[in-house]
């Protein structure tokens, strides 16, 4: 009995000796006071009340480092995929952002064509000067 009053004791959220038996003390105490005050009354539920609250500890006590650790595995993995999509969405913007380049040298291409065309049309027109000249030169001579 002596372990498990330690191990009891242990568990009470203090961490002096002296507070967890206050806390032990005062509890009673307050049991004690609320049973001669008739605030409450010991009933034939009382042992199914007080074993539900203990089946709760227990489940708590047990259940909260599984749950825990399959909450962090949850946490981890949804971290995993945002560093992933993450990464792959980086990547997609590094190569559109190459092809934009490569589509600089086009911007530049396309530019010159332009500019060529420009002034081929302004020789086609010359030529289409001249020539009008030249026949009305023949017409007149």
């Amino acid at each position: 009995y002596k372990a498990m009053a330690s191990k009891f004791i242990d568990s009470l959220p203090q961490t002096s000796f002296i507070t967890k038996s206050g806390l032990l003390a005062g509890g009673v105490g307050a049991l004690l006071y609320a049973i001669g005050n008739e605030y409450y009354v010991v009933s034939p539920e009382t042992p199914v009340i007080m074993t539900f609250c203990i089946s709760l500890a227990v489940v708590h006590k047990l259940g909260f480092p599984v749950v825990a650790k399959a909450l962090d595995d949850h946490a981890a993995e949804v971290k995993r995929a945002l560093e992933t999509g993450r990464e792959t969405k980086r990547a997609e913007m590094l190569a559109e952002i190459e092809k934009l380049r490569g589509d600089a040298d086009l911007v530049e291409a396309t530019k010159a064509l332009f500019e060529y065309q420009r002034q081929l049309v302004q020789m086609k027109a010359q030529v289409g000067e001249l020539s009008v000249q030249r026949d009305v030169h023949n017409k007149i001579s």
